[in-house]
């Protein structure tokens, strides 16, 4: 089952809101960077134009191009404040702004639970 949700741009348009059940079975990184990366389609289509290059994104979000790639290709947990800026530069609505960042917690949970189910001798997690 899909969500479907409509906000009313800037210019008064009804824009489609990208909230689906893809976000609410993200619990990985490589799910995180799939559905940043189906955002960053999804506001080319809006814009009616080509998707932002890594370099147009460094200018747009002040972050180093290797910290972009690496959240885009799912090797590195994005920061709240990081997504946040992220998100909001690839044009995300408020409830895909709050999708994201539910999505990004459920990954970090789960990432915690498993390290946390992983016996590490001498490793204690508190």
């Amino acid at each position: 089952m899909s969500v479907v949700l409509y906000h009313f741009s800037s210019k008064g348009e009804l824009v489609q809101a990208m909230v689906s059940e893809s976000f609410v079975s993200v619990e990985t990184l490589d799910g995180l960077a799939m559905v940043l990366r189906a955002l960053r389609r999804l506001d080319a289509r809006r814009r009616g134009g080509k998707r932002w290059t890594v370099r147009e994104l460094v200018t747009k979000t002040d972050m180093p191009r290797s910290t972009i790639d690496a959240y885009l290709q799912g090797h590195r947990l994005v920061p709240t404040d990081k997504l946040d800026r992220l998100v909001t530069a690839l044009g995300a609505c408020p409830a895909e702004q709050h999708a994201f960042a539910t999505a990004r917690d459920r990954v970090d949970r789960s990432a915690e639970a498993r390290l946390r189910a992983w016996p590490v001798q001498g490793v204690r997690l508190e």
